[in-house]
């Protein structure tokens, strides 16, 4: 019957379990579809905010350009005004502050800037060699120049560029001889003398110039400065360094000229103390580099256009390529005029990353509502698809690409922190799975709880019907005999003393055996209330052993048990309570009967170790099943005998047990088990000799 009633309670606990775990289920579902569909509608909104930004700085963009190319109307391309053209461009890079590096790309007449200028291979109309011009100078020069190079003559070299000397006539000319003749001393050794035809140029006038366009005052200071060094005079060489200095960074000429190396040989030996002519120096340097780089890898991407003067739309006005692998953005307006033409001109810049990144940005983000949490930035040279986090900085929110106006360049959109979209809705994923998770787990222990509950409801029901039917028993068999004999002798019918004194006898031990389970069902309900207590004296246990064997000796006599005790001839002291110290060996001795099987024998022995004593009962029965014994001191549990392989048997109350453990804890002990199926058990009482309150 009662597993019936625990058959229909464990259907009833899982349809409970189903009907709160399915919704808990449906409801974690629903929750986790509802962030995907945020982390939908983030990329989303943010995504549609990086295009918005990107179309509005286009548009300003747009507008600049526009701007710039009104300005390229009003520049004139007027090769006989070079300075003029140098002043316009440096005026529009003062006015358009986007613009990085500002420069006139001729087809067939190289770069212009505002500061330098390289013709590439045209050839020099104006400039015209002046030994040249003079054909007796010219022969005296080819004469000294034999006897220098191919005769080694240097003496005669000197002799017959002296004499060169007297037939020229212009200040180029002299300067030229002049030079000749301080390099030949230099070589002879003469450093002195060949300083004296150095500083001779020097006197010269400023704008003296060779065939190549180079100041002769250029080269001449240079010498100077080596023919010091040579002779050991370094610091003499200061002023003449200063002045070369000064001079290439005032007097720049053709970069092709050989310009940059000149410029590099006065920086390496400058000693001047003047930062902000060695800062110019420093610049001029970087402009030259500059024009080297847009005549290797700008001209030939744009001489095709520039020849035939076909240009192409709009978006062919963009030139995206590599300096120093940094990406760098070219941009360039054809000049009036310049189209259809056989030879076109357009104006170049460098666009300025920082600008565009910075105040142009700034000013499109002001009629952008980005929120508190966001920024944006442009990124040059980054490809839309390359949305991964990198080594520079973090992944950004959205991407949109500016290839429209500004080739290669991204406008992307970032968290303030450094998030990305799945970072952000992590946190929320992870708030609400670990909230889903835990009521689910809450739901599973308490459904959990409830059954084991139920469970343990449903076995202590068994027990305690169990209980019932073995104490009626228990009780009956001590009533029965007690009737019977003392209706047979109320009767008269025994006569007989001996036999009277037999029956008094039976209905005395029938009447402690019914005692002794009344005490044990009243020990448990005290127990269970809480008003068990234990009246504690100091006493000698190994009396009170050998009074629970003197009173149990009469019934293990009449079973046939042999009873070995081995107590200490000296007595043991400690606190206790004598009573409750004899009901539990009264209660081992009964478990010791009922399962010894058929070997009748137990052993009580009494052994003091140190701060505690051990009193022990063994028997030599059928043992307990190793799972059985965490849950022998339970109430009304009891060991079947189908699973300790005992024969059945009768009565038993399942309190016994329970009563000795909460006895000998009541006294600050512990009880000891130790038991081997088929071969008996051993129960030993650990009681403190200490004081046990």
């Amino acid at each position: 019957m009662s597993s019936q009633v625990g058959a229909r309670a464990s259907r009833r606990l899982a349809a409970a379990v189903v009907l709160i775990l399915v919704p808990a289920l449906v409801l974690g579902y629903f929750g986790i579809r509802a962030l995907a569909e945020k982390e939908n509608g983030l990329r989303t909104t943010y995504t549609a905010t990086t295009s918005l930004v990107r179309d509005r700085l286009a548009g300003e963009f747009a507008h600049l350009e526009s701007q710039l190319a009104d300005d390229v109307d009003r520049i004139a391309l007027t090769d006989e005004n070079p300075p003029k053209l140098r002043a316009a461009l440096r005026s529009l890079a003062t006015s358009r502050p986007w613009l990085a590096t500002l420069f006139v790309l001729h087809a067939d007449e190289g770069v212009v800037t505002a500061d330098l200028t390289a013709r590439g291979s045209t050839p020099r109309t104006s400039a015209i060699d002046p030994v040249v011009a003079l054909p007796a100078l010219a022969a005296a020069i080819r004469e000294a120049e034999t006897a220098e190079f191919l005769d080694d003559d240097l003496d005669r070299a000197l002799q017959k560029y002296r004499q060169a000397q007297g037939v020229a006539s212009s200040d180029a000319a002299r300067g030229l001889v002049l030079m000749r003749v301080g390099r030949t001393l230099f070589k002879l050794r003469r450093f002195d003398e060949g300083i004296t035809q150095y500083r001779a140029v020097l006197a010269l006038p400023a704008q003296t110039v060779d065939s190549h366009g180079i100041p002769l005052a250029v080269n001449a200071l240079l010498q100077i400065r080596d023919g010091l060094a040579a002779l050991g005079r370094p610091a003499d060489a200061q002023p003449y360094e200063r002045d070369l200095l000064q001079l290439v960074a005032d007097h720049p000429w053709d970069v092709d000229e050989g310009y940059p190396y000149f410029l590099a040989r006065a920086l390496e030996g400058a000693r001047t103390p003047n930062e902000e002519l060695r800062t110019k120096a420093a610049a001029l340097t970087e402009r030259a580099a500059m024009i080297q780089w847009i005549q290797r890898e700008v001209r030939p991407r744009l001489a095709p256009e520039m020849t035939t003067g076909n240009w192409t739309g709009a978006a062919a006005h963009r030139l995206a390529v590599s300096r120093d692998t940094t990406a760098v953005l070219i941009g360039y307006v054809p000049f009036p005029g310049g189209a259809g033409s056989s030879a076109s001109a357009v104006l170049g810049y460098e666009i300025r990353p920082e600008y565009v990144g910075g105040l142009l940005l700034a000013s499109v983000l002001k009629t952008v509502n980005l929120g508190e949490e966001m920024r944006v930035a442009v990124l040059p040279g980054r490809r839309g698809n390359d949305t991964g986090t990198s080594a520079n900085g973090p992944a950004p929110l959205a991407l949109a690409e500016l290839d429209a106006v500004l080739p290669g360049w991204t406008v992307a959109l970032f968290h303030e922190d450094g998030r990305s979209i799945d970072q952000l809705v992590r946190r929320e994923r992870w708030i609400y799975g670990t909230l889903i998770a835990g009521m689910v787990g809450v739901l599973i222990v308490g459904v959990g709880l409830t059954i084991r509950a139920s469970a343990r409801e449903a076995e202590l029901s068994r027990l305690k019907t169990e209980f019932a039917a073995n104490v009626s028993h228990e009780l009956k068999t001590p009533l029965a005999l007690i009737r019977m004999f003392g209706e047979t002798l109320e009767s008269g019918i025994v006569t007989d003393e001996a036999k009277r004194q037999e029956f008094y006898t039976i209905i005395r031990r029938e009447s402690d055996r019914l005692t002794h389970l009344i005490n044990n069902v009243l020990d448990v309900a005290r127990i269970d209330a809480g008003t068990k207590q234990y009246a504690a004296t100091e006493g000698d246990v190994v009396a009170v052993v050998r009074e629970a064997i003197d009173a149990y000796q009469p019934l293990f006599d009449r079973l046939g048990f042999t009873v070995e005790n081995q107590l200490p001839p000296a007595p043991v002291f400690l606190s206790m309570d004598r009573d409750a110290i004899a009901q539990a060996l009264i209660n081992l001795f009964q478990n010791a009967i009922k399962y010894s099987g058929d070997v009748k024998k137990i052993a009580v022995s009494v052994v003091a170790q140190g701060d505690i004593v051990r009193v022990s009962v063994a028997d030599r029965g059928v043992g307990i099943d190793r799972a059985d014994v965490p849950r022998i001191f339970e109430k009304h549990y009891r060991v079947r005998a189908a699973r300790s392989g005992a024969p059945p048997v009768s009565g038993g109350s399942g309190l016994g047990l329970s009563i000795v453990k909460h006895a000998v804890e009541a006294h600050g002990g512990r009880v000891e088990v130790e038991t081997t199926p088929g071969q008996g058990s051993t129960f030993t009482l650990v009681l403190p000799l200490r004081d046990a309150a």
